[in-house]
């Protein structure tokens, strides 16, 4: 069951988007510049709406039992970085929260700080604290679920050594996760800095497919190029050949890695993820990505990102797979606060 098709989308070529202003002005230079979002951020009644939104029928155990867990809690005290981890709970990287409030985890606290540079999410700066890890504080106003993605990368990164394998893989999960969100959330999308950012590298991942073939494909070396209508010199065949890091030489994956591909890849490509490497990329190609980015998240996912993939009427943007309807409507939204409300000690936000 492939995508369906819409003009010469059938060889491999999407429409460009109609809204430049979602994307980076790197890779769409009719869009403005980045902006982070202004004061003040999402208020906690809003998280908490949010957070009904993208649990869905997992209520026990999804985002927002994760949210006011004890152990998280004292892991993430800042209720707007805690919402954005907890937000993992509704995408791949669920088994990280186990892992992360586990005894013998290595990191200690995750809150606002300075990951150094242009980073998301990194090892708090100076990195005397390698335990710590930071959300930039730049984007302290955004919705935090718009850094869900990059806590995943984060968790799952080799803090002692890199390699293109590893940055290209990670990034690869963070654009997935994010798409799952923007599937359950769709108003995540936006055109504040971190929306954009992630916003591009969800388009890059999503139109990463070898020609004339359904199907994301991180490796994909005779596709179409990952921004239709972007900058020419932005412009790269599949998501494989993005510049994320240098070399290829194996590094080794931490342990947590498995926890996340473990539900999708076979027990004879499993060991795989011990080592960031091409087979190991290539394993979650043929394995995991159409389990992931199923046809209807991807068609939805690039709706909400104004690119169209049919001629017809795009499908609604809202079910996802194992975590049931978000509400639609303003009175959708209001009773699934009041329900919290019911369940959650007001002091806990």
């Amino acid at each position: 069951m492939g995508w369906e098709k819409r003009g010469t989308y059938g060889d491999g070529v999407l429409d460009p988007p109609t809204r430049p202003e979602l994307f980076t002005p790197d890779l769409y230079p009719a869009g403005p510049p980045l902006e982070p979002a202004a004061a003040p951020g999402p208020t906690g009644p809003e998280l908490l709406g949010d957070l009904a939104a993208i649990s869905g029928e997992h209520r026990a155990d999804g985002p927002m039992h994760w949210h006011v867990d004890d152990r998280l809690m004292a892991k993430v005290p800042d209720v707007p970085v805690r919402a954005g981890v907890a937000a993992l709970a509704a995408t791949i990287g669920e088994p990280l929260l186990e892992w992360l409030v586990a005894d013998d985890c290595p990191i200690e606290s995750i809150g606002w700080g300075d990951p150094g540079g242009d980073r998301i999410a990194g090892i708090a700066q100076p990195a005397d604290r390698p335990t710590h890890r930071v959300l930039n504080q730049r984007y302290r106003y955004e919705h935090p679920f718009l850094a869900t993605g990059s806590l995943l990368h984060q968790l799952c990164w080799n803090p002692d050594a890199d390699n293109h394998p590893q940055e290209v893989l990670l990034h690869a999960l963070l654009a997935v996760a994010h798409a799952q969100l923007i599937e359950l959330l769709p108003s995540l999308v936006g055109s504040t800095e971190l929306a954009r950012r992630q916003q591009s590298l969800v388009l890059s991942l999503l139109c990463s497919r070898s020609a004339g073939r359904d199907g994301v494909r991180i490796i994909a070396p005779n596709g179409e190029g990952t921004i239709p209508g972007g900058a020419p010199a932005m412009q790269t065949p599949d998501l494989w050949s993005i510049p994320f890091a240098t070399g290829e030489d194996p590094v080794a994956a931490p342990p947590q890695l498995g926890l996340v591909l473990a539900p999708w890849l076979s027990p004879g490509s499993l060991p795989l993820a011990s080592t960031f490497d091409r087979r190991l990329v290539a394993a979650v190609d043929a394995e995991a990505l159409d389990g992931w980015l199923t046809p209807g998240l991807a068609r939805g996912t690039l709706a909400a990102l104004s690119v169209e993939t049919d001629a017809g009427r795009l499908p609604d943007v809202g079910i996802a797979a194992g975590h049931g309807a978000i509400p639609q409507s303003e009175q959708d939204r209001a009773t699934a606060e009041a329900s919290l409300r019911e369940t959650l000690d007001e002091e806990s936000w």
